[in-house]
C-alpha cells in the first residue's frame, strides 16, 4: 500500500509510525513518541507479496508475508488492512484482501474469493523460505525450515477445511524447494 505514515494521538501521548522503502522487498518501520525521552524505535522487515487477480471471480487481490531476518517478531493474527482476530501463529505477519464479517474480525468462510486466497499461502510460505535459505550465504542452518512451522491448532477455520487441508498443502509446496540444511553446508530439497 501507500501508507508512508501515521500518527496516533492517544490522550496527548503521540506515537508516529513511519514507513520507509529501502527496497522492494525491504521496508524500514521507525515508531518515535513524544514521551520524555523520545522513544524511537527502527525495525527492518522483508515483504513478499502476490498480486494478481482471479478471473473467474473478475477480483484483484494482494497477500503478503513480513518477517524480520532474525524471525523474531509474530503477532499471530492474520491482518486485512487492520489486525482481525484470526489466529494464525508463525514466524512472520501475514496479510490478504480478505472479506472479512461486518466487524472486521473474521474471515468469511464460505467465500469463494477467501477460499482462492487461502489456497495462494502454502505456495507464498515456501517461496519466503526458499528466499531465506537463498540468503544464508556462509552456514546453511534451519531458519529457513523453522520459518514454515506454524501452530495447527489454532488455524482458522477456512484453513481446517478437510478439502483444503493447510498442513499437507504446505508440505507439498515445499517439498521441491531447497531449504533443508545437510553437513556438506548446502540444502537440499525434502
Amino acid at each position: 500500500n501507500y501508507l508512508e505514515c501515521i500518527e496516533i494521538n492517544v490522550n496527548g501521548l503521540i506515537k508516529k509510525y513511519n514507513k520507509i522503502e529501502i527496497s522492494e522487498s525491504k521496508v524500514k518501520l521507525i515508531t518515535t513518541d513524544n514521551s520524555l525521552p523520545i522513544v524511537v524505535s527502527e525495525k527492518l522487515w522483508n515483504v513478499h507479496s502476490i498480486k494478481d487477480h482471479f478471473d473467474d471471480l473478475k477480483k484483484f487481490y494482494q497477500i503478503s508475508i513480513a518477517w524480520k531476518d532474525e524471525l523474531d517478531e509474530a503477532k499471530d493474527v492474520i491482518y486485512s488492512y487492520f489486525r482481525t482476530k484470526v489466529p494464525f501463529h508463525f514466524k512472520g505477519i501475514l496479510h490478504g484482501t480478505f472479506e472479512l464479517n461486518s466487524d472486521r474480525n473474521d474471515i468469511l468462510s464460505e467465500d469463494v474469493y477467501n477460499k482462492k486466497l487461502i489456497k495462494l499461502i502454502p505456495g507464498l510460505i515456501a517461496d519466503i523460505a526458499l528466499k531465506i535459505a537463498t540468503n544464508e550465504t556462509q552456514f546453511k542452518n534451519y531458519k529457513a525450515l523453522s520459518f514454515t512451522i506454524f501452530d495447527n491448532t489454532v488455524l482458522p477455520s477456512i484453513m481446517k477445511d478437510e478439502a483444503f487441508d493447510f498442513g499437507n498443502k504446505l508440505k507439498e509446496a515445499l517439498f521441491t524447494k531447497e531449504i533443508l540444511p545437510t553437513i556438506c553446508n548446502e540444502y537440499i530439497s525434502l
